[in-house]
């Protein structure tokens, strides 16, 4: 999960935070235009109560691609209205934090969290996802998502901005790898007055929604040569 909306101002903040990601995976997420307003020129959120349904035990080993150091949690945070998880970064290197978020995990307290926020679709439902909608429970820690806080910079009162330094051992792509990967796929946006939805799909033919009481965007993705 390392792979690293309607003005023109609102617009560019949210590409920021959506990730070039396999094209091969559909998915849209409706985000409230109440909340983009007030989120779309942040790069992090803070003080978000975060209610941890599952954590990993340890960080992930380090090597390649997804063996990355990271530590992942699901849960639900009221304030987000969306499937989420969040993840500590160097996570071999965080204690305090990691076991908070191991202790909470499946006992309906939650844990205060600070961090980036982005719109990943790496795992996303094959059903839209409305935001503040009814949220099901995660039945693991990677449950069908697009929201994430990634990287944590806080859980409870222990700071991890220690974490953000290199991964010792860990082999990143090379930049030439990477942005040929990220260029050989497309991005197309649409957005209407009342909606703002986040899709990705494979079929280049674009719908609309009208009804959708939120403001938003919406991409498609494919792989082009």
């Amino acid at each position: 999960m390392r792979k690293t909306c309607c003005c023109v101002r609102s617009l560019a903040a949210l590409l920021v935070l959506l990730t070039a990601c396999p094209a091969g995976n559909a998915g849209s997420v409706a985000l409230s235009k109440t909340w983009v307003k007030k989120h779309m020129n942040r790069a992090t959120l803070n003080a978000v109560n975060f209610t941890v349904s599952f954590s990993h035990e340890r960080a992930n080993p380090v090597g390649k691609d997804g063996d990355d150091g990271d530590l992942h949690a699901s849960g639900i945070a009221k304030t987000v209205g969306l499937p989420m998880v969040v993840e500590v970064v160097n996570a071999a290197q965080q204690d305090a934090a990691v076991n908070i978020l191991r202790t909470k995990a499946g006992t309906s307290t939650h844990a205060r969290i600070a961090g980036v926020w982005r719109l990943w679709f790496e795992h996303p439902s094959k059903a839209q996802q409305k935001q503040f909608d009814p949220i099901p429970d995660p039945e693991d820690t990677n449950p069908k998502h697009v929201f994430e806080i990634h990287p944590v910079t806080m859980v409870d009162t222990k700071s991890t901005l220690s974490s953000f330094v290199p991964i010792p051992k860990f082999e990143a792509y090379d930049a030439v790898t990477a942005f040929e990967y990220y260029d050989k796929l497309k991005a197309t946006i649409q957005a209407s007055r009342r909606s703002l939805l986040s899709r990705r799909r494979r079929p280049s033919t674009t719908t609309r929604n009208s009804r959708l009481n939120c403001w938003a965007i919406q991409w498609r993705w494919k792989t082009v040569s």
